[in-house]
């Protein structure tokens, strides 16, 4: 590296010398080069400019890269520390989950399609989100026993069977692991009724 920043040095200082006092450029001058560069010279320059600048697009992509390290590390600090005070049970999760779980309820049965309870629902998730929490309302998706908790049937014939169709309770995971299930009435055709 130090050889080329030693060769652009010499190759440009000769190109910018006055024209009647340029000399042809010596291969003695370059340690292990024993040749006369002659014409070359110039191709050589040009050589060197494109490795440098190869060089300054390496180190643009490097300095990227580390910025872009730098985030991901700062976000998983983040996820680390609200899984560490959690852990140490610095973090009030069941007093968080009991008012979300209260507001989801009532926005549920009272409040659809009230748009001031969707712009609360919205800053409820973003902060549920940051403390790496996330709330499991699936209503109208399919019944899944890892997520829901069946605590009774119903059949309603224009839905298919197996569907979710009423949260009695939301469920809530943290960090990815479910730490409540949703309760949940399924939808299930009765036996003897086709």
């Amino acid at each position: 590296m130090m050889a080329f920043g030693w060769l652009k040095f010499h190759v440009f200082r000769k190109r910018s010398a006055p024209a009647e006092s340029v000399q042809p450029l010596m291969c003695e001058e370059i340690p292990g080069v024993s040749e006369d560069l002659g014409p070359e010279a110039p191709l050589l320059a040009e050589e060197v400019e494109q490795v440098s600048k190869d060089v300054r697009k390496l180190l643009k992509r490097s300095r990227r890269q580390q910025q872009l390290l730098e985030m991901i590390y700062e976000e998983h600090g983040k996820r680390l520390g609200g899984i560490t005070q959690y852990m140490q049970g610095t973090l009030p999760c069941d007093r968080i989950f009991g008012f979300v779980e209260a507001f989801v309820l009532y926005a549920i049965h009272q409040g659809d399609g009230i748009p001031e309870f969707e712009n609360i629902w919205k800053k409820c998730e973003s902060m549920l989100e940051g403390l790496g929490m996330e709330m499991i309302i699936d209503a109208k998706r399919p019944f899944d026993p890892v997520r829901h908790t069946a605590c009774d049937t119903r059949w309603d014939g224009t839905v298919p069977e197996g569907l979710v169709l009423e949260v009695i309770r939301p469920g809530l995971m943290i960090q990815g692991e479910i730490y409540k299930t949703a309760v949940v009435v399924v939808n299930k055709q009765p036996k003897g009724i086709s």
